[in-house]
């Protein structure tokens, strides 16, 4: 079955998907994660797409930060396995957050928005994000490979600008799953950042696929507040 919609997708498959994001090889990941973020002690901290909380025990390991809220909208979290007394889990869509402006020092959303079909939702998600940021702070995200506008015309032209991939996981039917992905150009990422309120300050590639070739980007903003 073909799922557009991220919180549908991630209801589908949240047992067996929880125990992959909590696995070792995961867990490695997210501290790794952990330590890119521009998260220091004291901070309050936004996981926007929490999971069932790999980055969370990450970060909550890493730093000893004030407030850490975790939203996620889907039927991971029932599967939610990080306790700790600094945690709020938040059972909401990233792009209407209950949280107040200006509160969190680092907001971040790591491999959300590439699952995402509709830009009015990436954009309103962002926004979000930029609303919650004090000023000074942080806005953080995890994107597939970002492209200039050549590359992305291309992809568009050959429909692989966004696509469908089989899920490691099936339902507990025993179904498969196929979930959406989709690829952003750079100036896609600088508008819904400018438009939440937010600059650009770096975008790099993380090398996983051989040592050389990016699978994922990194981008970080900063609130112009």
């Amino acid at each position: 079955m073909k799922l557009h919609d991220s919180v549908e997708m991630h209801d589908r498959i949240a047992e067996d998907y929880a125990k992959i994001l909590m696995s070792e090889k995961s867990r490695v990941y997210a501290q790794e994660i952990a330590k890119i973020l521009p998260i220091k002690n004291g901070d309050v901290v936004l996981d926007v797409g929490a999971g069932a909380g790999r980055i969370a025990q990450a970060v909550l390991d890493e730093y000893d930060i004030s407030k850490y809220y975790a939203v996620e909208p889907s039927e991971l979290y029932k599967n939610f396995m990080v306790k700790d007394p600094r945690l709020e889990l938040l059972k909401e869509l990233g792009q209407d957050l209950s949280l107040p402006d200006n509160c969190c020092d680092v907001a971040f959303a790591e491999q959300v928005i590439i699952h995402i079909k509709k830009d009015d939702i990436v954009k309103e998600i962002i926004s979000e994000m930029g609303r919650v940021v004090k000023p000074g702070g942080y806005v953080a995200l995890t994107t597939t490979q970002c492209f200039s506008e050549i590359p992305i015309r291309i992809l568009e032209v050959l429909g692989k600008k966004d696509h469908y991939f089989k899920t490691a996981v099936k339902t507990s039917a025993g179904e498969d799953v196929y979930a959406y992905r989709r690829y952003f150009s750079v100036k896609e990422i600088k508008e819904f950042l400018e438009n939440a309120g937010v600059k650009l300050v770096s975008m790099f590639p993380e090398k996983r696929l051989l040592g050389v070739f990016p699978y994922y980007y990194h981008i970080l903003a900063k609130s112009l507040k």
